[in-house]
């Protein structure tokens, strides 16, 4: 399965001027479904940012499927995010174990 999103994103920066943003995901799994990659990313388009460090391979994740169900995963993640101007760019590296469960009701979420 393979998946690839694009985006882009219009809007005034802090200077006065017009930026776009222009993002991207793919996605791809392997070995019958059980491990996945997922690279995405953004490239920015604003005139202050040539000559910067910016790069384009921002967010990357590793899974693999534990179960033959679907519900258990082990993840191992990367990311980069600008979340506004106090904050700045985060970036978050990490591990950990994903549960994924389809409820029809919300008590369903409850029941192991």
């Amino acid at each position: 399965m393979l998946i690839s999103l694009f985006g882009m994103d219009n809007y005034d920066n802090e200077n006065g001027g017009k930026q776009r943003d222009y993002n991207f995901r793919y996605a791809q799994r392997f070995f019958n479904d059980r491990f996945q990659v997922v690279i995405g990313g953004h490239i920015s388009t604003n005139d202050n940012n040539i000559g910067q460090n910016e790069s384009f391979i921002d967010n990357i994740s590793l899974e693999y499927r534990l179960d033959v169900s679907g519900t258990r995963y082990v993840r191992i993640y990367h990311n980069k995010n600008f979340d506004n101007l106090l904050e700045g760019e985060i970036t978050e590296t990490g591990t950990g174990i994903v549960l994924r469960k389809r409820v029809n009701k919300l008590k369903e979420l409850f029941i192991f």
